[in-house]
């Protein structure tokens, strides 16, 4: 009260004196206007102690909507209730957070519907009672089991088609939504047939495997013929363990997946890199498992992780899986005429492993030796191989042999895969002397004689170009294998 009445009597005087300054000086006033008077501000109040707020709640107080005492790194409540407590930084992450809870909660219900409408199918009682039950609740809440009655009535309900995802079936089905005539036809089928995937992962389907593998064997594959198809999916196939492993599987599909791509827009790769994340954890699990197991898939992946790490620009690790993986070959004896890990006590009926073997040793010696220059590292093949393809015995394996670039049907050609082999195998050795050569300079000073096998090994890289057959010729044959043997070679000669 003695605030107002205080206040009271400052409005009064101060309106006393107003008049009479007004009626005394009325003739000095009047083209101005009546003056402002000034109005008496209220004093602030003392600013008090507030009580301490918590800034933001923790994820599980925010959700269940209770007081969070802000300790960290657990909060009261989420000590007492045994709760795991965690703590979001910002406002975007705490709706992101939010939203995956939803979309979890989404699809387990969705899990759970769908689980509830396959099981009664089987049950025309229970069958009704859903359908009358849905129904029931559809006129209450139309928005919400909109979606569910579209799938239909269990009773009468037909399986939805299977998603296509990363399989031929997709590409299929983008390529008819152009509806044109003039478009390159697709295979029919994948290249390579996978019906046993499952018994070495569970991150993809057969189609998915068929579809992925065939783009590695298509088109990574015969530059380094690291892994021989044949041998590899016989073993895939039969659960052997010869030429087969997870680890070897999980590494030729997210090399696979690298090269797959959608038809509509071959820029939209959401799909592939999805998929390329968890083989790619995968392969970190199992090379752990794996990485000391001493067999020839382990080798192979080995190389084939090296190889990806130096895509990644780890050229300093990818080397040292890459030596790893040829190392370890050369323990199994790969450089040897008749390694016994290979051949053991049973015959080799048709040959089919003595080809794998050469393809193989070739491949990985090819691999480790360009590796040891690029990286200027001790190459782990001191030597080449012992065995290799002649001429006679490549031209008889690549008779009647097609390459088409997956997944369309043309152009086909004739690849000559083998041929190429033994050519390469021969540029190869060149390639290693000159290699060897080279590494005794500049500490010794060249002398007549260095200069004269300076010049015998160059004029062998010469005579190599010369007596390749028609069929590696680029004017001939134009298929990616061939066209890396030609740049190889060139880029040897400029080193030369």
């Amino acid at each position: 009260m003695s605030m107002l009445s205080d206040l009271a009597e400052y409005g009064g005087a101060r309106c006393s004196s107003a008049s009479t300054e007004v009626s005394s000086g009325a003739a000095q006033t009047s083209d101005v206007g009546n003056p402002k008077l000034p109005i008496p501000r209220l004093g602030t109040a003392p600013i008090g102690a507030h009580r301490q707020r918590t800034s933001r709640a923790c994820a599980p107080c925010h959700q269940r909507k209770t007081k969070c005492g802000g300790q960290k790194p657990q909060c009261k409540q989420c000590h007492d209730m045994g709760l795991a407590c965690s703590y979001i930084a910002s406002k975007r992450e705490r709706e992101r957070w939010a939203l995956q809870s939803i979309q979890e909660k989404l699809q387990s219900y969705e899990s759970l519907l769908e689980k509830i409408f396959t099981e009664s199918s089987a049950d025309p009682l229970k069958a009704k009672i859903l359908e009358d039950l849905i129904h029931r609740h559809f006129k209450a809440s139309p928005a919400v089991l909109e979606s569910l009655l579209a799938l239909g009535s269990p009773l009468d309900r037909t399986p939805s088609p299977p998603k296509h995802g990363l399989s031929l079936n997709r590409m299929h089905a983008t390529w008819k939504s152009y509806a044109r005539s003039e478009l390159q036809p697709l295979d029919h089928e994948p290249l390579v047939q996978i019906t046993a995937i499952d018994k070495w992962t569970s991150l993809v389907n057969n189609d998915t495997a068929s579809h992925l593998l065939s783009f590695y064997f298509a088109w990574e594959n015969p530059t380094w013929q690291l892994i021989d198809q044949y041998s590899f999916v016989y073993d895939l196939e039969s659960g052997n363990r010869t030429f087969c492993s997870s680890l070897l599987v999980i590494a030729l599909l997210f090399f696979g997946c690298s090269l797959s791509y959608n038809l509509d827009k071959i820029t939209d790769r959401r799909e592939e890199k999805l998929l390329s994340r968890k083989l790619y954890a995968e392969i970190q699990r199992l090379w752990e498992l794996e990485k000391n197991d001493a067999r020839l898939p382990t080798a192979q992946s080995s190389i084939l992780i090296g190889l990806l790490c130096c895509t990644f620009g780890l050229d300093r690790i990818g080397t040292q899986y890459i030596m790893h993986g040829a190392q370890l070959c050369l323990h199994l004896g790969l450089h040897h005429e008749s390694p016994s890990y290979l051949y053991g006590d049973l015959p080799d009926e048709g040959g089919y492993i003595a080809r794998s073997h050469k393809l193989v040793a070739w491949a990985v010696y090819d691999v480790q030796g360009l590796a040891s220059q690029v990286y200027r590292k001790v190459p782990a093949w001191k030597q080449p191989p012992r065995v290799k393809f002649s001429p006679v015995e490549a031209a008889s394996l690549d008779g009647g042999v097609e390459w088409t670039p997956y997944p369309f049907q043309s152009p086909v050609s004739q690849p000559f895969f083998y041929t190429a082999a033994c050519f390469r195998a021969d540029l190869v050795t060149i390639v290693h002397d000159i290699a060897t050569f080279a590494l005794r300079f500049p500490e010794a000073v060249m002398n007549c004689d260095d200069w004269d096998y300076g010049h015998q090994l160059y004029q062998k890289l010469l005579q190599w170009r010369v007596t390749l057959p028609p069929p590696l010729l680029l004017g001939q044959n134009t298929t990616p294998h061939v066209i890396c043997l030609h740049q190889y070679y060139h880029a040897t000669i400029r080193l030369a």
